[in-house]
């Protein structure tokens, strides 16, 4: 079970894209200053529809334990993925890494996940929009991270 409070950080691959980092919550995320040893640090690449998450450093998450929800410019989708999962509403099948139920469900260091939104989902990210992810852990969001939105 994740007892760790999750921060993601990290550098964006994806040329032009930007990291934003949450202020203090309720869940006591800080940011990128964070220097607890339960803190996760995570990086994203963005092209197109597809989200590619690589978990950086931290412990391993048990992603049964939480929450993803994606948004656009701010607006969450419309369908959100439940992580591990292979079919999905509103998201391409055989989500890659540990996003497939087919894996163990464990988020590991060194471990890249990625899905897709299916254009059946809105609103659909386009090149320059904002795409966020927030990971929530019952009612706190305990990290997130933004990036523009490239080219396929």
């Amino acid at each position: 079970m994740l007892t760790a409070t999750v921060v993601l950080a990290g550098a964006v691959a994806a040329a032009g894209s930007s990291l934003h980092m949450p202020p203090t919550n309720s869940c006591g995320v800080t940011g990128a200053g964070v220097s607890s040893p339960d803190a996760v640090a995570l990086s994203v690449q963005l092209r197109g529809p597809r989200i590619q998450l690589t978990h950086e450093a931290g412990p391993k998450v048990n992603l049964s334990t939480v929450r993803m929800m994606i948004l656009i410019n701010g607006t969450p989708l419309q369908f959100q993925p439940p992580i591990p999962y292979f079919a999905a509403r509103g998201f391409r099948s055989g989500p890659f890494g540990p996003f497939n139920s087919a894996s163990d469900g464990m988020w590991e260091p060194g471990e890249t996940a990625s899905l897709e939104i299916a254009q059946t989902n809105t609103p659909h990210p386009v090149v320059g929009a904002t795409l966020s992810v927030e990971f929530r852990q019952r009612a706190c969001v305990i990290g997130s991270v933004s990036a523009d939105v490239q080219p396929s």
